[in-house]
């Protein structure tokens, strides 16, 4: 039962580092994308100006180019959210990777199945991002 519970949860942080990976690598289509812009209205700003050409083109430029830049720092915070989430995700994926791999390995010594209360896992779950040493001394005192 606690080995396929540990299953069961890793499974979904399987799903959940899946589905923030999807969404990373569009914002960082969305990034270039903005980048790319940003240097077209750049290049198209700094055109050299003919006598009759209005000065308002480059007060529009500059108004998007202001956009487009605000832009770029929010999906670069975006980016770096999602990147530490990702890395909290594989931490408690390898973590509980671990306590399938120490659950199996005590069944296989004592012969027989490990039981235990689904709340008391997962309780013990809990304990995984933030203090994933007393996780692991939980697990073995249900050992």
């Amino acid at each position: 039962m606690l080995v396929d519970f540990l299953r069961s949860y890793k499974d979904e942080l399987i799903s959940e580092k899946a589905t923030v990976e999807e969404g990373l690598d569009a914002i960082r289509t969305r990034l270039l994308e903005s980048q790319k812009f940003l240097d077209v209205v750049k290049d198209e700003t700094a055109e050299v100006f003919t006598d009759f050409t209005p000065r308002n083109i480059n007060s529009k430029n500059q108004e998007r180019i202001d956009e487009t830049e605000a832009e770029i720092a929010d999906y670069e915070e975006q980016i770096s959210a999602m990147e530490l989430r990702l890395s909290n995700i594989e931490n408690r994926l390898n973590e509980t990777t671990e306590a399938i791999r120490e659950a199996e390995t005590f069944r296989q010594r004592t012969g027989k199945e490990v039981s235990v209360d689904k709340d008391i896992l997962i309780n013990i779950i809990s304990y995984l991002p933030a203090d994933p040493m007393r996780a692991k001394i939980e697990l073995e005192n249900l050992l």
